[in-house]
């Protein structure tokens, strides 16, 4: 049960940091609040899509996608924060965009990573 909802914790996060970090980065001009709105939107369905999908439990690929996701999430988090410290202060958001970047792309490039190398590490 822990796993499931750290599952949807984690899909929730990783992918409302990369719908906010996208929805900003984009000149689409949206006002402030309705990007966080459909961000947060975004990252609600991802977590409704995780939890039904380990409805019946975890399987071993999810539980490999789950490791690869924390390992190579945290791996971002780290390069974003020293990019966060050596990047020169003049832009007022420029810096953050690394952070938030890093780890939720980390998360889903981990999550990808980790489920294909347990899925053919299965099949030998």
């Amino acid at each position: 049960m822990f796993l499931r909802i750290f599952l949807a914790v984690l899909a929730l996060a990783g992918v409302a940091g990369l719908a906010w970090v996208g929805l900003i980065v984009m000149p689409l001009f949206l006002p402030d609040v309705l990007t966080i709105v459909i961000a947060l939107a975004l990252g609600v369905y991802a977590a409704g899509r995780s939890w039904a999908a380990t409805a019946d439990g975890v399987s071993r690929a999810t539980r490999g996608a789950l490791i690869g996701a924390v390992l190579v999430g945290a791996l971002g988090a780290v390069l974003g924060l020293i990019v966060l410290f050596l990047a020169p202060p003049d832009p007022k958001q420029g810096p953050l965009y690394a952070l938030f970047l890093a780890t939720g792309c980390g998360v889903l490039f981990g999550a990808a990573g980790g489920y294909i190398w347990r899925l053919r590490r299965g099949m030998e």
